[in-house]
């Protein structure tokens, strides 16, 4: 299903409120902000950038307008702050971890998406290969239910490769025996990352290595 907006979004000119063409706006406001924030994006990897960009704009100011009768776009103001505020907000239900605690006091943090994406592995009916965002996913928005999905469907061995490693005393012990008894709680992110950020981050070039 297709995501509806309107057709119109007041913005700010010379003082004035006009209606403008909801898609334009938010494409101007999308180049606006990758021009200020992903110049280090490579062309290969700017057409996602972008699209997503776009997307998250257009929900931006789709929601403020929906909330607020009163609310219009300042092209020419400081919108990026009031955007990423939004955005932080928004990623909160992703931004975490999962703590694992063992007996001999290691920690070990897994990412809420990396186990997100093992669920929709598991998922079998699932057509769309893809792994699907959502944060109304009921493992993002329940830490309970995720940590139960875990501890039912999962080993240490699934996820000892994707697990980063918090605090290790030594000797180590069996992680794989003690699994299951192993303490579980989730913990957010103390500075949420944003869907955009994720994907400028993943798409930087790797320096070329050099001739040996």
């Amino acid at each position: 299903m297709t995501e509806e907006y309107p057709a119109k979004i007041n913005v700010l000119l010379s003082k004035k409120l006009i209606p403008m063409d909801f898609n334009q706006v938010s494409a101007s406001m999308t180049h606006q902000l990758l021009n200020k924030n992903a110049r280090g994006v490579d062309s290969e990897h700017f057409y996602m950038l972008f699209e997503t960009t776009l997307i998250e704009i257009k929900e931006y100011l789709a929601d403020k307008a929906s909330a607020d009768i009163n609310f219009f776009a300042n092209l020419f103001g400081e919108w990026f702050q009031d955007f990423f505020t939004y955005q932080n907000e928004k990623s909160k239900p992703f931004s975490k971890d999962v703590i694992v605690t063992f007996s001999d006091g290691s920690e070990w943090a897994v990412k809420a998406l990396d186990i997100l994406a093992l669920a929709q592995n598991f998922d079998v009916k699932r057509k769309n290969k893809e792994i699907v965002i959502d944060a109304k996913d009921p493992l993002l928005v329940n830490d309970k239910a995720m940590i139960k999905w875990v501890e039912k469907y999962l080993k240490w061995d699934d996820i000892k490769d994707l697990a980063e490693e918090v605090k290790r005393p030594q000797p180590e012990i069996d992680y794989d025996a003690e699994w299951l008894k192993a303490d579980k709680r989730v913990q957010e992110w103390e500075n949420p990352i944003s869907i955009i950020e994720m994907i400028a981050l993943e798409s930087e070039p790797l320096d070329e290595e050099e001739d040996d």
